[in-house]
Order: C-alpha cells, then structure tokens, then sequence
C-alpha cells in the first residue's frame, strides 16, 4: 500500500503561519494555513493508487481535527517532542499498520501538485528514500520504504541546514535516494507574496481555498 501522511496543525490564531504576521493578524494567518491545508489534502486525493493519512497536533487539548478529516481518512496524533521524533513516529505509524511506501509531507507547499506525489512513490520503486527540496534548506516532501528512525536525529529542524543534514543521514544509513525537484513553500510574507501571483492570477490552479482566503486579503499592501 502507498500511504501519504499529511503533517497538520490546528489552525489556531496564534499558533500557525506566525512568520506572517505582521502584516497578517494571528486570524488572518490562521485563516491562510487552513486554506492550505485543504488545498494540500485535496491534492493528496489526486494521486492514484494512494490513501491519505493525517498526523495532527491539536495545539490545544480542545482542538480536534474535524475541520480537515473526513470518514476515509484516518488521523493519528504526532508523538514526541520535537519535529525528527514526530516524523520518526509518523513512519513507524504508517508501516506498522501495513504501508508499503509511504511519503510525508506539510501544508506549506503549494507547488507540490498530485504529479509530484506519484513521481515520488514511482521513485520508492527504485530508490529506498526520495526527498523534495525547497528553497529555503528544508524539504516539503520525505518518503521512506522501511522505518529508520535515525535519519531524522540530530537535524538542526528549522535551519537552512535541514536539507544538507538529511542528506548526510541517508548516505551514513547507506540509503539510495532520489531527489526531486526544487520547490518554494509558504512560511514568510516574501513567500506568500510570491505565491499569491501565482495562485490569485490562475483561475484554473488548484489552489481553490488558498485563492479565495487570499482575496480576502486584498486590502493589504502587497507591493
């Protein structure tokens, strides 16, 4: 089974897409990432011969994930206390419970359409990992075909360093990989200002949500 597990938050103001504000209030910010999020899910449905998966963190203890699952797809919690251990549990989730392949991604990157997800499992075929870069060193995508949990220990998570270091990690684990094509996210006003060209100018792009909370914004000063 190919399995896609989507890493989510609550999208609670305050406590998701924070490097946006200002000029973003906490709401607005909020209201932004649960447009991605949705925006990101849907494309998940795209890809053939995949189910979907969330890892969630609530944020708070009330918070549940209503507003972004749906009776097929299951949610499990992220466990542990830092991003590498969530993402280690995340695998050994998914496998467990009989994935074959699995890919984990955010919501912070909208340029990671339903193609690129099957070009990473097609990739899972030959290669033991596959990774997505994004501009700013991090990933947006990892896939593993087999638990190892040691590929995310000791990364230095929310530094341009991320990428270079797992790299390191999955040659030391003696891993084959596949690397896909660069991709831009979504954390700061630059990046969202450079989305919104994109996805307010194409009225046919996937980014149905996204659009239409970015039009809401439109009494902003984007220039």
């Amino acid at each position: 089974m190919n399995l896609i597990v989507v890493f989510a938050k609550a999208p609670l103001p305050g406590l998701v897409k924070t490097r946006l504000c200002p000029p973003l209030t906490a709401e607005q910010a909020a209201a932004v990432y649960r447009a991605l999020a949705l925006d990101t899910l849907a494309q998940t449905r795209l890809v053939r011969g995949a189910a979907v998966a969330i890892a969630y963190d609530p944020g708070t203890r009330d918070a549940d994930a209503g507003w972004l699952a749906s009776d097929d797809i299951p949610v499990f919690a992220q466990e542990g206390p830092d991003l590498g251990s969530r993402l280690a549990h995340a695998f050994d989730h998914a496998f467990r419970k009989g994935a074959g392949r699995v890919l984990v991604i955010g919501t912070d990157c909208p340029h990671l359409p339903a193609d690129c997800l099957e070009e990473a499992f097609a990739a899972l075929e030959r290669d033991d990992a596959v990774l997505g870069p994004t501009h700013d060193g991090g990933y947006c995508l990892i896939g593993l075909r087999g638990p190892n949990p040691a590929v995310f220990r000791n990364v230095p998570w929310s530094t341009a360093a991320v990428y270079g270091r797992t790299l390191e990690l999955l040659r030391e684990e003696g891993l084959s990989l596949k690397e896909l094509a660069i991709r831009s996210d979504v954390d700061s006003w630059t990046d969202l200002r450079a989305f919104r060209k994109l996805c307010v100018a194409g009225d046919d792009a996937p980014w149905t949500r996204t659009r239409e909370a970015l039009r809401g914004l439109e009494r902003l000063s984007w220039d």
